[in-house]
């Protein structure tokens, strides 16, 4: 899955969970709180290529 693929699935996830109390700005927050509470704490433990898929998992997110 690409980066952006990735982003686009996760926010959907979190649309599908918070529907229809939530609009879709607070879906890219909440994917934004998954990713900071997850992901970010092990960047530096992952080769570059893995945390790089990560980071422009966060940008794609964030164009959403």
């Amino acid at each position: 899955m690409t980066p952006k693929e990735k982003a686009k699935h996760i926010v959907d996830e979190c649309f599908k969970l918070t529907h229809p109390q939530y609009d879709i700005e607070k879906a890219k927050q909440a994917a934004l709180v998954i990713l900071r509470d997850t992901v970010w704490g092990y960047l530096g433990q992952w080769p570059v290529e893995q945390a790089n898929y990560w980071i422009e998992v966060k940008q794609e997110i964030e164009k959403l």
